[in-house]
């Protein structure tokens, strides 16, 4: 799917190596599905890339359970 979207090689390796990979092809494919551009999903998908960087999901520390101390 990612390689459908992209054709430089660089980016669409990006995107296959960053976290939650099955996730943000799903979500791209239904965006598609409802009629959404590529290139508007070209860029939704460079987004997502951003705010799991963001969010720290491809970090050993985002899956800790939180304890009150």
């Amino acid at each position: 799917m990612i390689d459908s979207l992209f054709v430089r090689e660089r980016v669409r390796l990006k995107q296959r190596e960053a976290p939650l990979l099955k996730e943000r092809e799903r979500y791209l494919i239904a965006l598609l599905d409802q009629g959404v551009c590529k290139a508007r999903v070209r860029s939704i998908a460079c987004i997502l890339l951003h705010v799991i960087r963001l969010n720290g999901a491809g970090s050993a520390t985002y899956c800790k359970p939180y304890r009150d101390s």
